[in-house]
């Protein structure tokens, strides 16, 4: 595997709603980047993101994984995630490490409870996120992620 450096790793994080595509998402990425020859489907059990024999037989991921594509000269880690209530905290691991984050929203269904979790912090999460990123700058380093993430 080729090595980057710090400034050319980003790590995005797909989140929504169960079924609202984030493994499908992940395998079309992966497809379209040239990573993987053929795209796997779901209803297959065929995607990289669920391999356990689990999530192949419920049809839906229980853990977050990780892929990785290489885009524009730098490593982008996807990190496909759970959409369902019971492994939320595969979300929040996902998030805690995740320079950006793609929602994915059901084109059928639209915004959902578990989108609408994602979306919305607890005040106690949105305290700790506001102690985490304030450098005492006036939210520059948000500003500097968004640019970095864009870049």
């Amino acid at each position: 595997m080729k090595d980057y450096e710090g400034d050319k790793i980003r790590n995005l994080a797909l989140v929504s709603h169960g079924g609202a595509g984030k493994t499908t998402l992940t395998e079309s990425i992966l497809f379209t980047s040239g990573t993987i020859q053929r795209q796997g489907r779901v209803a297959d059990g065929s995607t990289v993101s669920d391999s356990t024999p689990e999530e192949i037989k419920r049809k839906i991921s229980l853990t977050l994984s990780l892929a990785h594509v290489e885009w524009g000269g730098a490593k982008v880690n996807l990190i496909d995630t759970p959409g369902y209530f019971d492994f939320f905290g595969e979300v929040t691991a996902a998030l805690a490490v995740a320079d950006a984050a793609l929602i994915a929203v059901n084109a059928q269904t639209g915004v959902e409870a578990g989108t609408e979790r994602i979306w919305t912090p607890s005040p106690a999460e949105a305290s700790r996120d506001r102690v985490r990123h304030d450098d005492g700058q006036g939210g520059r380093p948000i500003s500097r992620s968004r640019s970095r993430a864009c870049a």
